[in-house]
């Protein structure tokens, strides 16, 4: 499924695409950054399952230096171990993948150029197709 996923991240246009199923169980915060897309059925499967997005802008981020660019293979598996379990630590203390997530550098540049009028004009033509109203779902505007 991540692969058929992957692949279907150029048809749609977008850098990340998540399962229903995979959207059901995280968090309320979490969901409402991201926006359904479609519901498709893949290849090998007879059942449809729901398609969302996170949007994101990677032309436009701006570049910051990498803390292990210069460490050595074992070092940079040193440090990313000592983070996961500092993060795990932090997520077993009561902090949640949201916050965390919010606070990281880098998904907040991706954020950065957020447009939520696009958002909202992207729920009402998507809410418009899945209802047949071809007329209104490609205008975006009622």
């Amino acid at each position: 499924m991540a692969s058929r996923l992957e692949a279907a991240t150029k048809q749609f246009g977008v850098e990340i695409l998540i399962s229903g199923p995979l959207y059901d169980i995280i968090s309320d915060e979490f969901q409402e950054i991201m926006r359904e897309i479609d519901t498709v059925t893949v290849k090998g499967s007879i059942q449809p399952i729901r398609l969302f997005t996170i949007d994101v802008i990677i032309e436009d981020m701006v570049k910051t230096s990498d803390p292990l660019l210069r460490k050595s293979h074992k070092e940079k598996k040193s440090i990313r171990a000592k983070e996961r379990k500092m993060l795990f630590e932090r997520l077993k203390q009561g902090q949640t993948t949201w916050k965390e997530l919010r606070s990281d550098n880098e998904f907040v540049e991706l954020r950065r150029n957020h447009d939520p009028d696009f958002e909202e004009l992207f729920e009402r033509a998507y809410r418009a197709y899945l209802m047949g109203d071809w007329v209104i779902a490609s205008k975006g505007v009622k």
